[in-house]
């Protein structure tokens, strides 16, 4: 588990990826963060798995939250505002 504590931390990864997971599952929780400023990339990549991803802010990402190759990721609680697309392929 990764849980910011009180206050929310901000992520910001400019051109990049805020955060990625790759096969994590349903254990694997991200939690109590403001993911922004990406640009033209992606706030919360998720590649081939099924991680929690709870009280989460993406705000200013190219992409909030994408899933690919399969990923199931459950998503709870979020915000999304002025993304340029807010969830890509997730189900």
């Amino acid at each position: 588990m990764v849980k910011s504590t009180a206050d929310a931390a901000i992520l910001e990864a400019t051109g990049f990826y805020g955060v990625s997971f790759t096969s994590e599952g349903k254990d694997s929780i991200l939690s109590n963060f403001v993911i922004r400023n990406s640009g033209t990339d992606t706030g919360i990549l998720v590649s081939a798995g099924s991680p929690t991803i709870s009280n989460i802010t993406l705000v200013d990402n190219g992409l909030g939250i994408e899933a690919e190759n399969g990923a199931q990721p459950s998503i709870s609680n979020c915000i999304f505002w002025n993304n340029g697309s807010d969830l890509w392929d997730c189900n």
